[in-house]
């Protein structure tokens, strides 16, 4: 309901950055990265001297996958201010989805570094260095990064959480498991079953609970999203979130067949749950691992497509094969 008041205000005052910067929150969070871009595009006249304005339209166009136009423009971001977080985020972005992770793994340091201002955001720089350090099969690299940065906060913030999570279990779908990174989520997760918060976030509430086999908690978070379900006026929660939700937690019970059978259908509309291409990335992944383990018809297809998602797929799926 704000959205049509916060683009009414920008049409008259298009150098409110701090207004566009919450409604483009609000597109991203919703996975409308179509009107992310547009945004940008339409203040971008009026903000053609702001630096920052570049690092947030590159990353639109990056969501839209049109990375030719995003790289170059994060680059002269960064030009004008090293410091740009979010240019930096950028080209992290680009360069993972290009599959062009030793570059990205050879220049992101020397780009995050610049970044001492920052707080939970510089973690959010160093999950993605990890993720490249992890499609490049670099499983203990991923590791290290996980407990040099996760393993020794409070996981106070949301996306410490969520970063951190993902990062877990993207270790343990590739064979790197580690119990005490469990122990150490689970504990963070349960600090936020009386805060419902976004719709992506609840999702890795929900998967820590899960992989912490603390399924008293995961059983309830998952209940009161049933319930919350019924009530909102967000259809993604209840024909989305909550059939993702009981297959991320059919996964974590080792019901590779159950899981898949509840993640596929609702596969194309995960994007309404909002975040980035990358962040997504793990439910998607969770599928396809459902569908290996679970030797589904579907697996031969769903990583065919994976494998054609990018130049440099990643190790690990290029190691699949179907039975």
């Amino acid at each position: 309901e704000a959205i049509a008041l916060m683009r009414a205000i920008l049409a008259e005052l298009p150098r409110d950055m701090v207004l566009m910067q919450r409604l483009y929150y609000i597109y991203f969070w919703q996975g409308r990265s179509a009107e992310m871009l547009a945004l940008t595009e339409s203040v971008r006249p009026a903000l053609a001297d702001d630096g920052y304005t570049l690092g947030y339209h590159a990353f639109a166009l990056e969501e839209n996958r049109r990375f030719d136009e995003a790289l170059p423009l994060a680059e002269t971001a960064l030009s004008l201010n090293p410091r740009d977080a979010w240019a930096v985020h950028a080209i992290a972005h680009v360069l993972y989805e290009r599959g062009d992770n030793r570059r990205g793994i050879e220049a992101l340091p020397a780009r995050i570094h610049p970044c001492d201002h920052l707080g939970y955001f510089k973690n959010h720089l160093l999950w993605h260095l990890a993720l490249l350090h992890l499609a490049e099969g670099d499983y203990e690299r991923g590791s290290r990064l996980f407990e040099s940065v996760f393993a020794r906060i409070p996981i106070a913030i949301a996306s410490d959480l969520q970063d951190s999570v993902a990062l877990a279990w993207r270790l343990d779908l590739f064979g790197h498991p580690d119990p005490r990174r469990w122990e150490h989520l689970g504990a963070a997760a349960r600090r936020w079953l009386e805060m419902p918060l976004l719709l992506f976030h609840d999702l890795h509430v929900g998967m820590a609970l899960a992989a912490a086999g603390d399924w008293t908690s995961a059983e309830l978070q998952l209940e009161r999203l049933r319930q919350r379900s019924k009530k909102s006026k967000n259809p993604t929660l209840g024909e989305v979130v909550v059939p993702l939700m009981e297959g991320l937690h059919a996964f974590a019970r080792g019901d590779y067949a159950g899981s898949a059978a509840r993640i596929e259908p609702v596969e194309s509309r995960i994007i309404e749950a909002g975040g980035s291409h990358a962040q997504r990335e793990v439910f998607h992944d969770t599928l396809l691992a459902a569908a290996l383990r679970g030797r589904q018809e579907r697996a031969v297809s769903l990583l065919e497509r994976r494998l054609a998602k990018r130049p440099n797929p990643g190790h690990y799926w290029q190691q699949q094969t179907v039975a």
